[in-house]
């Protein structure tokens, strides 16, 4: 099964406490980043990873592929948690990124995975150094065109260390003006991939609706 789940989930009741942003939502750019350019991985078998970011229970192994469920958690190591408190802001990305490949390679190590796996895990590291962490996704199953022909609808899906945002392009196919559209209006958390789901020309506005087929954005004719 290929890899199409990853998450780096803390300690809950420990974020809390001490008013910290959860570490899911804090490297959900990330995780998302990380599986678009290893997209269609097979590290396990499973199709979800979870990495626990905390403190593993003694009757825990450190890392623990559920073959039934298809999901893989992996427990980092002591000296990485400890070492959180004293990464700089400006560092996080890098600190979290380290943490992702050192897991995955691990888990491909010791599933016997061949070199070429390796290597894809550490290009997808570079390719998101070299972006500065900054992804944007255009949505081609997304992207419509007008029934006169003369409007060009376009989505993108952004992602960086703010967190996740969408925004659509309309193209004036004669005179190639275009004009963006803040489909989202902060930063999220949290995947939209559903909830912008389907797209499409109705009459005279252009049409965006979840996977329950409830209408999320629409962009009137010009």
């Amino acid at each position: 099964m290929k890899l199409s789940l990853l998450s780096i989930e803390g300690n809950r009741a420990y974020e809390k406490q001490n008013d910290i942003l959860p570490i899911r939502a804090q490297t959900h750019y990330l995780t998302e980043q990380f599986l678009y350019y290893l997209s269609k991985i097979d590290l396990d078998g499973s199709g979800k990873l979870v990495i626990c970011f905390e403190e593993k229970p003694e009757d825990h192994e450190q890392y623990i592929c559920d073959t039934y469920f298809h999901v893989s958690l992996y427990y980092v190591d002591r000296d990485v948690l400890e070492r959180f408190r004293t990464v700089q802001q400006d560092n996080m990305s890098e600190y979290f990124l380290d943490i992702i490949v050192d897991v995955c390679k691990n888990i491909a190590h010791s599933r016997h995975r061949d070199e070429a796996v390796i290597r894809r895990i550490e290009e997808a590291a570079d390719q998101m150094r070299a972006n500065q962490y900054e992804l944007v996704i255009p949505q081609k199953r997304l992207s419509k065109t007008s029934d006169d022909r003369r409007w060009r609808a376009k989505v993108y899906r952004r992602l960086d260390p703010h967190g996740e945002l969408w925004y659509a392009e309309l193209e004036d196919k004669r005179t190639k003006n275009v004009v963006r559209h803040e489909l989202t209006e902060k930063y999220t958390s949290v995947s939209l991939v559903d909830f912008y789901k389907k797209a499409a020309w109705e009459g005279d506005r252009f049409v965006l609706r979840d996977r329950l087929d409830r209408e999320t954005f629409s962009l009137p004719y010009p």
